[in-house]
């Protein structure tokens, strides 16, 4: 420049190489730039200013490429220069880098800066070596599957180059894209250290802070590491959070994804009921959706129930089958145990179920429950081992409920007892009764009414004639129809469990001992019993009607069946209905099959008749307490309970008898004991009062035996051999007023 004395130099084609080496140089480490336009001003006092921009390319870096425009600036001049800042030295520009393994592309605006002081960046130095620094901001990166995949916006980048290879580090708030109803959050990253070191050139790890155009970055990379990805990143499907860490690459035409650290619950929003811990797992990403299968550890916060086999997550959001992970079609998230050919094994309220199950979250009404879909179940109740039965089961604040049907099962591990029908399996783990009906979604409904828990019990529909007691001895069998249920479930104890055998809707035609025997039609009976290792004991109580010995005590009430089929002594309590009941026999009674009648009648011929709470067994023990004995001609009482004044006979009113008979002689031996308060009936001018009392034993052994009747009643019969004996007590007998 004539008037100023500056130098002025302009070019095009020019060559420009930052980095270690040279632009065309073997063994260089760079960028380069070919047929850069190029400007320079020396200024007479020797400062300058130079602009050079071209299109960039890398020199020397295997397994990154770089596209886009670099520009190299420098002002050494006081003032600015050619629009170059006074005192600056940039190199940088708006570039993309391509990574080839992971497969990610990052764009953004870049600096770059050439340093000789080393790891240490104090120069003179022992480990001085010629590095380039990277930095960049703003920057974008994604890997993506056409228009769905993960992408970080306004990221940050440091990329580190060396003669001994390079390290970048790229990373942002991460976003999924393409898929709709479902997000990503956390923090992204692409990382790649290529950096070698020490003899053989061994991977070695990078911790850095590296300080590019005044602006200070940390570089911290493992050695050989390779990802795209991040940690503690989180999907959202429709409001359920799959969080781990996250490896992605391209897989033919597919977002894939390595999950590690996984972390997946389903609960009500305040309480995770089930969760996936620790798992690992794989996510396909396309145009189709999203799909994912992840297993881990189990943790489990349900009262009442325990998982310990694994866990698998499966999500598939494509509508479609995907291969690839074992995935069928549909629309769903949810988490799997077992299958039917691998059955996961499952404890609620201390019973193990074995079977596939599926646990999926869902909203009934305003309550979200999780929704439990079982199949190829089996549960085995010592007595009664279920196979292949299906259903559902819901989870809730209060515990597991639910029904599982099974369409054909028969009970013969019962010692004594054997029957088939149709089976439900009913749970319930709370200690509250549940009467709700659930929404499953697609227009299906659960309606569910169970008793208050904790149990799991197997109730059995059986028809007319499948229900078969064998009583044995010279009873023989009972056949019934009814609803049989099998529970197991802790003895009051609490140390060790009972099988109870419960008994609804039982309906029956007894014939025990052929007509001269007990014949009674039983309708409507319930009940309950204890399973033992030789049969069955306990209580069942119906209405009856029906005849004893051929005809000659008629039997019309209330009755209550006390079995025990088992021969061997029985004390236990069981609670039913929240009532505790006691079942006791004694070792002396045998097989017993005894029938109490409460405000029942016994008629013997025309002549004797007795009212009121009777109990009779197959031994012929009979036992009665609150009741009316009659003999003569009656009946005593009218229907509206008035004497009847057409009755002449003795009546014994507030009576307790008891009656044993002894064939063991091969002769039917009785002893008998009676009181009651006496009165006479219909013979005019003559009247009895008191208490009278019948004492006889003729069985040729001392008697002290307490009998019972149902449930609550006993009777006792205390008579020494050879006695007979009538009293009475405050006796008055009065004959015309004498």
């Amino acid at each position: 420049d004539g008037a100023t004395g500056d130098v002025m130099v302009s070019g095009t084609g020019i060559s420009y190489f930052i980095g270690t080496g040279g632009l065309d140089t073997p063994g260089s480490l760079g960028f380069g730039i070919d047929a850069a336009g190029f400007e320079l001003v020396i200024k007479t006092d020797g400062t300058y200013a130079f602009n050079l921009s071209g299109t960039v390319r890398t020199v020397g870096l295997d397994g990154i490429t770089v596209t886009g425009t670099l520009n190299a600036q420098q002002n050494t001049h006081a003032f600015d220069l050619l629009g170059v800042e006074a005192g600056s030295l940039t190199v940088g520009g708006t570039l993309t880098f391509a990574l080839i393994e992971p497969a990610v592309s990052l764009s953004g605006s870049f600096a770059i800066e050439r340093t000789t002081a080393g790891p240490d960046a104090i120069p003179g130095s022992a480990d001085d070596a010629t590095e380039l620094l990277v930095a960049g901001s703003g920057v974008s990166l994604s890997v993506t599957a056409g228009s769905v995949g993960f992408e970080v916006a306004d990221g940050e980048l440091v990329l580190l180059v060396t003669e001994n290879g390079f390290a970048i580090d790229a990373s942002g708030a991460v976003a999924l894209t393409g898929v709709p109803g479902i997000s990503a959050s956390g923090t992204f990253g692409a990382q790649v250290n290529q950096l070698k070191g020490g003899p053989g050139g061994v991977d070695v790890s990078v911790a850095r802070s590296i300080t590019v155009n005044g602006e200070t970055k940390t570089l911290s990379l493992d050695a050989g590491v390779k990802r795209f990805g991040g940690d503690d990143v989180a999907l959202n499907i429709g409001g359920q959070i799959l969080s781990g860490s996250f490896d992605v690459d391209l897989t033919g035409g597919d977002v894939a994804v390595e999950i590690s650290d996984a972390r997946f619950a389903l609960g009500d929003g305040s309480r995770d009921y089930i969760e996936i811990t620790n798992g690992t797992g794989n996510i396909l990403i396309n145009a189709a959706g999203l799909a994912a299968t992840v297993s881990g550890d189990v943790v489990v916060d349900i009262p009442g129930v325990e998982i310990t086999t694994s866990l698998e997550l499966e999500i598939n959001q494509t509508g479609a089958p995907v291969p690839a992970l074992g995935l069928d079609a549909g629309n769903y998230v949810r988490v799997r145990a077992g299958t039917s050919v691998a059955p996961a094994t499952i404890t609620i309220a201390d019973q193990e179920l074995s079977g596939a199950f599926s646990f999926e979250q869902i909203t009934s009404g305003t309550e979200t429950v999780i929704k439990v879909a079982a199949s190829s179940v089996a549960l085995d109740l010592v007595v009664l081992q279920v196979t292949g039965a299906t259903g559902t089961l819901i989870i809730s604040s209060q515990g597991v409920a639910g029904e599982l049907t099974l369409p054909n099962i028969s009970l013969n591990s019962i010692p004594g007892l054997t029957a088939q029908g149709s089976a439900v399996v009913s749970i319930n783990t709370s200690q509250t009764a549940v009467d709700e009906t659930f929404t499953l979604g697609g227009g299906e409904t659960l309606q569910l009414t169970l008793p208050a828990g904790p149990f799991v019990r197997v109730e059995v529909t059986v028809l007319p004639g499948d229900l078969v007691l064998e009583i044995g001895g010279d009873i023989g069998t009972v056949t019934a129809s009814g609803i049989v249920a099998v529970e197991r479930r802790l003895k009051s104890d609490g140390l060790s469990l009972v099988t109870i055998i419960g008994v609804r809707e039982f309906n029956s035609t007894l014939n025990i001992g052929g007509a001269d025997g007990i014949n009674l039609t039983i309708i409507d009976g319930q009940g309950a019993f204890v399973s033992l290792p030789t049969g069955i004991a306990g209580l069942l109580s119906a209405e009856a009607t029906g005849t004893v010995g051929g005809g000659l005590i008629v039997v019309s009430g209330t009755v209550s069946l006390r079995i025990n089929n088992s021969g061997v002594a029985v004390n236990e309590t069981i609670t039913v209905g929240g009532r505790d009941l006691p079942i006791r026999f004694g070792a002396a009674e045998g097989r017993v099959f005894q029938v109490s009648v409460s405000g029942g009648s016994l008629k013997i011929g025309d002549f004797v008749t007795i009212e009121g709470d009777i109990a009779i067994d197959s031994n012929g023990t009979l036992a009665a307490t609150n009741v009316e004995v009659f003999l003569g001609q009656g009946p005593a009482r009218l229907d509206n309970g008035d004497i009847n004044p057409l009755a002449t006979g003795v009546l014994l009113s507030n009576a307790t008898i008891g009656l044993i008979r002894d064939e063991s002689s091969g002769t039917a031996k009785y002893a008998v004991s009676a009181i009651g308060t006496i009165s006479l009936i219909g013979v005019a001018g003559v009247e009895i009062s008191g208490t009278a009392q019948v004492r006889y034993n003729d069985t040729g052994t001392n008697v002290d035996t307490l009998l019972p009747i149902g449930v609550d009643s006993d009777v006792v019969v205390r008579v020494d051999n050879g006695v007979t004996e009538f009293s009475g007590t405050d006796i008055a007998i009065n004959v015309f007023g004498q």
